[in-house]
């Protein structure tokens, strides 16, 4: 089969966050057997990348997967390209199946568009983008005209749209409510990214944490809905009650949020307590598990979680609000421990206060958290889904 891929950030793009890393992992397993073409842009690039990008003109990534960038003009959220106009004009009829990372970027709804003028079956990850959270955070207003202008018969028109959880899959549905063709695919995340972590100590040293210190460790963007303020809000009254505890944050700023979490840690006398690492590659993420303790995730919206998959690999026993996408898969496992938001606050510290005071339940949750993600999100695991859902798309 010959499949182009449309994502308006590719690897190493890696300040967009997990999915990156996800996309990377759906690529390898998609051009095992068929050939692909991924179409993207520059958006997520770092200064010192760009230079070495080369627009219109093809990368070879393996024997069967092309890399081709097309320039962007104006907003990074919205990533419009000309150039990405007339390559589609051009190309999109030659394949036998679109894939599109996203729904809001141009590079989608123009994808989508062209597939539909040339009879193309095409597939939407929406990557948790549809939830209504998700939608009224930012940018609601042009979302709202954006959705019925284009976005709305998009979605309708797809051969699926793919959800990461039922979670996903469900409130979106509730939401929207218009008829979709949904199919559940999880994010694929490697274990074998995560077999060998490296020496436990750099980032301690770096942040003068010692080592008899319980560690907690947030990873990903530094943003509203990962809920941070509550992990401080817990922090203070653990250290209150005499726990020696301290926290790591790892992960790039969103849209200047990291002032409003430095206020908070200044409000409540954080400051040697709570560290900052900025945007980190894979190595230095690694790193950032080695080092931790606990991973504590008390998120507003998340379809997936990326980073707590990740975080399970790495042995790390995970704390995780019942917003999040898998939360449901981890209680069910006993996996891991999943908190109310409603209640948040009280909620939050009470479940980091039992693992604190309770070194054999971090050890079964590290153990069982592990043993339930290599069960389901691995690539082996997902490869015959996936080729499920690709053969399914075409009929």
């Amino acid at each position: 089969m010959n499949i182009l891929q449309v994502s308006p950030a590719y690897f190493p793009a890696v300040s967009i966050g997990g999915p990156i890393y996800s996309t990377l992992s759906f690529s390898e397993i998609l051009e095992k057997n068929h050939t692909l073409t991924t179409l993207t842009t520059q958006q997520g690039l770092s200064e010192v990348q760009l230079p070495d990008i080369s627009y219109n003109k093809p990368v070879s990534l393996s024997k069967n997967h092309t890399l081709i960038y097309q320039k962007y003009v104006g907003p990074s959220n919205f990533t419009f390209s000309f150039s990405m106009i007339f390559w589609l004009l051009k190309n999109a009829a030659n394949y036998d199946l679109l894939i599109l990372q996203g729904v809001w970027n141009f590079p989608i709804i123009i994808s989508a568009f062209f597939a539909r003028l040339f009879r193309v079956p095409y597939i939407i990850f929406p990557h948790g983008s549809l939830y209504q959270e998700t939608v009224f955070l930012k940018s609601s207003r042009i979302k709202k005209i954006v959705y019925f202008l284009a976005v709305k018969n998009m979605l309708k028109k797809a051969k699926w749209i793919c959800f990461t959880t039922k979670d996903e899959e469900v409130k979106v549905k509730e939401f929207l409510q218009i008829p979709l063709n949904s199919f559940i695919v999880p994010n694929v995340v490697k274990s074998s990214d995560f077999a060998q972590l490296p020496e436990r100590g750099k980032w301690r040293k770096q942040f003068s944490i010692p080592s008899e210190t319980i560690l907690l460790l947030h990873l990903g963007r530094i943003s509203r809905k990962k809920g941070i303020i509550f992990t401080l809000s817990a922090l203070r009254a653990l250290l209150n009650k005499g726990f020696d505890v301290q926290f790591l944050l790892a992960g790039g700023d969103e849209e200047g949020y990291q002032t409003v979490i430095e206020n908070k840690i200044r409000e409540l006398n954080l400051e040697k307590v709570v560290h900052f690492t900025g945007l980190l590659n894979r190595t230095e993420s690694l790193q950032a598990f080695s080092d931790s303790d606990i991973f504590v995730l008390p998120s507003l919206s998340e379809n997936f979680g990326i980073s707590i998959v990740e975080a399970m690999y790495c042995g790390l026993p995970v704390l995780i609000s019942n917003q999040v996408g898998i939360a449901s898969d981890i209680q069910t496992h006993d996996a891991g421990i999943v908190f109310d938001m409603n209640g948040i606050e009280d909620n939050l510290e009470k479940a980091l206060e039992k693992l604190l005071l309770d070194p054999k339940q971090r050890r079964h949750f590290a153990e069982q958290g592990k043993i339930f993600a290599q069960s389901q999100y691995d690539s082996p695991v997902l490869e015959s889904l996936i080729n499920q859902l690709l053969q399914s798309a075409i009929l």
